[in-house]
């Protein structure tokens, strides 16, 4: 990706705002949001003179500008930090970056907008922050100058190690971390584009519950429950509203899946073939990555071992193995235009209750599943991979988590940790399917005293990073 360069410009696209150049950045033609996921040089530590919470006011003058401001102004360990950086300056390639007591640390980008004065914001996350001392420093000319400096104190202990654990859960409810035993993890959320409503305030007190319990949200987004046109002549509309989800949602979400399942049926007038899915995936991730070019959009999990949709050009059996060759033909046709692969993966079928020996037929499916991604793209052992299914229910009985599938969900994890320690951590999540949606009673994790013993057992005797 070429050099990059905020340009506020009046009227333009989503910034709207007043358009400034400084003498010596690049031209117009190259305007696009900073890296947020640019991470300052550790090497490079800001002035450490700087007073606690106050800021090194550079060139700005009586007005005390360049600055920054955090909210909260003292906060705790794994509280989420908004830094707000206001120069008169359109500073171009900017980053806000140092380091704190486990190493270098870097803010999320989260917006920037400009004020009648004549002044510049530039609004970024600091995430996962352990007690301690924090130097921060923004950056602008891709780190060449360093602007304004400030230092932040965090109350609590410092424990310094993985930022984030594989563990995770689908359809959050309130009270989910208690299962979490103090981590970090994941969770899942759908987000339906057809309504109007998305990303509205409801949305975003949701998501901010979610991430002040601790989990990052993954938005897998669909248009409907019957998908199917939305993945042929209407998918520029999906397309559309994927993109104004992700730019209401902001910093609340940087993963995103495209679809689920589409070579199901499952309440769809019928299946979505491979060339839908690729051009209508291409076009959504196009949307989305215009507005937030930081964004991991995935592709979507198929559903292991369904017969209904194949792809003839596919290596597998046209038989039995119809799922295998669907899910070979997208990554194939997507190659190096995919941020990522959702995966879905069941045990317990036939009542198997120890899923650290399954083969495809059971949880090992997900390996079958890597299997099959790796051999249709050479590059794709490099690309993030989330689980953002899995629990006991392989063959549709739907058993009830009782006392006897104790230990299924630690082994399943265990498992999981095992194969990412050797796959250099490649698995970043591993969602259980569900924690309490609606109508999904019979999978909820909630509906089960030895279920949520179990998970809460897992993550605390464990310790599974996602990096």
């Amino acid at each position: 990706m070429g050099p990059r360069l905020w340009l506020l410009c009046a009227g333009i696209g989503l910034a709207a705002i007043a358009c400034a150049l400084r003498p010596g950045s690049a031209d117009a033609g190259q305007a696009a949001p900073p890296d947020a996921g640019a991470q300052a040089d550790a090497g490079e530590e800001p002035d450490a003179s700087a007073p606690d919470g106050a800021v090194d006011a550079g060139d700005g003058g009586q007005d005390n500008l360049p600055s920054i401001r955090f909210t909260p102004p003292s906060p705790a360990a794994g509280q989420t930090v908004r830094a707000e950086v206001t120069d008169r300056v359109p500073w171009a390639y900017v980053d806000l970056g140092g380091t704190g007591p486990c190493g270098g640390v870097f803010g999320r980008w989260a917006g920037v907008d400009a004020s009648d004065a004549g002044t510049w914001t530039w609004h970024f996350d600091l995430l996962g922050l352990t007690g301690g001392s924090y130097s921060l420093a923004f950056t602008a000319d891709n780190k060449a100058r360093s602007v304004v400096q400030a230092k932040l104190e965090v109350a609590g202990p410092t424990v310094c190690g993985p930022s984030r654990f594989i563990y995770g859960i689908h359809s959050w409810n309130p009270g989910a971390s208690a299962l979490m035993s103090g981590k970090k993890g994941w969770a899942v959320e759908i987000m339906l584009v057809e309504d109007p409503n998305r990303a509205g305030p409801a949305h975003l007190s949701r998501y901010d519950a979610i991430i002040a319990e601790g989990f990052e949200p993954i938005t897998w987004l669909e248009w409907s429950w019957t998908t199917v046109p939305y993945w042929t002549s209407g998918c520029p509309t999906f397309a559309g509203g994927s993109a104004d989800a992700a730019v209401k949602l902001g910093a609340r979400s940087k993963v995103f899946v495209l679809g689920n399942e589409t070579n199901l049926k499952y309440g769809r007038t019928r299946e979505v073939t491979v060339a839908e899915y690729v051009s209508c995936y291409q076009a959504a991730r196009s949307a989305i990555r215009s507005v937030r070019p930081e964004a991991q959009v995935l592709v979507q999990a198929v559903g292991p071992w369904n017969p209904e949709t194949d792809c003839a050009s596919g290596p597998y059996d046209h038989t039995a193995e119809r799922w295998k060759n669907y899910l070979h033909c997208i990554v194939q046709s997507l190659g190096a235009g995919a941020d990522g692969y959702a995966v879905h993966a069941y045990g317990g079928r036939n009542g198997d209750r120890d899923p650290s020996d399954d083969g495809e037929w059971g949880f090992g499916v997900f390996e079958a599943t890597l299997a099959v991604i790796d051999g249709a793209y050479a590059g794709a052992a490099a690309l993030p991979v989330h689980l953002t299914e899995w629990n006991i229910h392989a063959d549709g009985t739907w058993p009830a988590y009782d006392a006897t599938w104790s230990g299924f969900i630690g082994k399943a994890f265990d498992r999981l940790g095992s194969w990412n320690a050797a796959h250099a951590y490649r698995i970043k999540s591993a969602s259980y399917f569900t924690y309490d949606l609606q109508g999904w009673e019979k999978t909820n994790l909630t509906a089960s005293a030895t279920a949520l013993a179990d998970f809460k057992s897992a993550t605390s005797s464990s310790s599974y990073p996602s990096q």
